[in-house]
């Protein structure tokens, strides 16, 4: 939502969500974001409709968090970008490749053959 507000990125659609009902309610209002913003799952939602994604470790046991990474990485589409500072460890994806080491940017393989 910062690089929306920010107007540093200009993408045809920006979107987050949190377990949390209040918090959701609060950034709605607060930022003006009320289709942006959407109470979901992080551990249940589908991330194969977003082009780039970013997450900030925003679980803190490391067993969740890898859980975390692994349906970020299953649900999300070929070519999609992740960026994931803090992450606990998604080296151990062979279908992610790391495009830039310190802003902890990783890319989804494409299939042969698609561009």
């Amino acid at each position: 939502m910062v690089a929306k507000l920010s107007n540093l990125l200009n993408c045809h659609r920006y979107a987050g969500f949190d377990l949390n009902n209040e918090t959701v309610l609060l950034g709605q209002k607060a930022l003006g974001l009320e289709d942006e913003l959407f109470v979901a799952n992080a551990l249940e939602f589908d991330y194969s409709e977003f082009d780039v994604m970013f997450s900030y470790r925003p679980i803190r046991v490391p067993e969740m968090q890898i859980a975390l990474e692994k349906r970020i990485v299953e649900t999300m589409k070929p070519g999609a970008y992740l960026m994931a500072p803090l992450s606990e460890d998604l080296a151990r994806y062979p279908e992610l490749r790391c495009v830039n080491k310190p802003l902890a940017t990783w890319r989804k393989s494409v299939p042969d053959g698609d561009s």
